[in-house]
């Protein structure tokens, strides 16, 4: 999964010098505006994107909420960075359901487009692409910028509906503008500066200043539907987008575990359930089947033991073991109904202990009594006997 390709990084040099091995500016930046080199025409534009990518699944949902389907066309790569970046379907060695063909040139990667945009291009080759098929060149590859440009250039082709939806509007910009800065210094890019840390420092100055954010935004959503202005606006978008992936990728692989968002932030959690149950352009912009392949596929950085609120020590130490050892493993069930119904047969011997031990915090912690905290124990302590007979070391 690519890291933020763009924008203005925080000030902790430490966690910023590490992004900075795995990020670059984006290389396009041209708006579509009347008068301008790219006029709004309708089926002129075409986004390239996956559905793993966080920063293209703002397009995605920006595209969806103002109804631009028949107006921008839209292809989907594999969620997952093949050894020449993202492919095409003709290229998916994985056979991933939803990846599509190249409709224009028939190419293998995104590569290819790059380099036909500017044949001397040395940069990443990163997602979202808004491509203009007239002069077969890349418009922008900049998400923020990107959404800025489908919330407004193409209102005149859309019913009035559509076109009076304003994600940025005028009144608010300013305070949009300001919720957006410190969100993504501290979140959007906050999850990558502590998962590609490379030093127990740079992962501790991402991940203190994230789950501080965290803690300010469940403040701010406690009795407000959306961030700013009691209305939708793009900096739901740029925030949902992340923590949508976060109890799925970030939380354990990112090793961002100080809590979890279903657990520890009841206002984040229902902002964020009611933007995906309640519309459909947040939901069908989220595919987890492609977000889990395209993120554990790829290597995380070693050595760094990450800073857990409230899990066991041989919780911890099973993270960092299977983190060095490069195995994926899920996070530790919290009841026995979860405990017995994990697809474990084949897991690490060290990953069930932990999971016992983990269990046993868990149920001890929630325990009114000193007599039902050893009963947890030895309810949890019988399980893993059980589960650890079965499991293949």
């Amino acid at each position: 999964m690519s890291a933020p390709a763009n924008q203005t990084p925080s000030a902790n040099a430490s966690a910023d010098k590490d992004l900075a091995r795995i990020s670059v500016p984006s290389s396009f930046r041209n708006f579509i505006e009347k008068g301008g080199r790219f006029p709004p025409e309708k089926d002129r534009y075409h986004l390239y994107v996956n559905k793993s990518c966080p920063w293209a699944g703002r397009t995605i949902i920006v595209r969806n909420l103002k109804g631009l389907e028949s107006v921008i066309s839209l292809t989907l790569l594999t969620p997952y960075m093949a050894e020449l970046g993202w492919a095409f379907k003709k290229a998916d060695e994985r056979h991933i359901d939803g990846v599509e063909d190249d409709p224009h040139y028939g190419a293998s990667h995104l590569r290819e487009l790059y380099y036909k945009a500017e044949p001397s291009y040395e940069g990443r080759f990163t997602v979202p692409v808004l491509w203009d098929k007239k002069t077969e060149t890349i418009v922008n590859n900049e998400s923020s910028e990107i959404i800025r440009i489908l919330n407004s250039a193409f209102d005149e082709f859309l019913p009035e509906d559509k076109a009076n939806l304003d994600l940025y509007p005028e009144e608010l910009r300013a305070e949009i503008d300001g919720v957006n800065e410190w969100v993504f210094s501290t979140v959007n890019a906050g999850v990558y500066k502590a998962g590609f840390a490379t030093s127990q420092s740079s992962y501790e100055a991402g991940v203190k200043p994230l789950f501080a954010s965290l803690d300010r935004l469940e403040d701010i959503l406690k009795d407000k539907e959306y961030l700013v202005g009691g209305r939708l606006t793009e900096a739901d978008v740029r925030l949902f987008t992340t923590l949508v992936r976060f109890d799925p990728v970030y939380h354990g692989h990112f090793k961002c575990n100080i809590g979890s968002i279903r657990h520890n932030y009841p206002s984040l959690n229902q902002w964020m359930k009611r933007l995906y149950w309640g519309n459909p352009a947040f939901k069908d912009a989220t595919d987890f089947h492609h977000i889990k392949t395209g993120y554990y596929g790829q290597k995380m950085s070693e050595g760094v033991v990450q800073a857990s609120a409230g899990h066991s020590l041989a919780w911890t130490v099973g993270l960092a073991i299977y983190t060095k050892r490069r195995i994926e493993a899920p996070p530790p069930p919290t009841n026995r109904v979860e405990y017995d119904h994990m697809s474990i047969r084949d897991a690490p011997n060290y990953i069930v202990i932990a999971w016992e031990y983990e269990l046993t915090a868990r149920l001890g912690r929630s325990a009114s009594s000193r007599q039902e905290h050893q009963e947890g124990r030895s309810e949890t302590r019988c399980l893993g006997d059980s589960i650890k007979s079965s499991v293949k070391t």
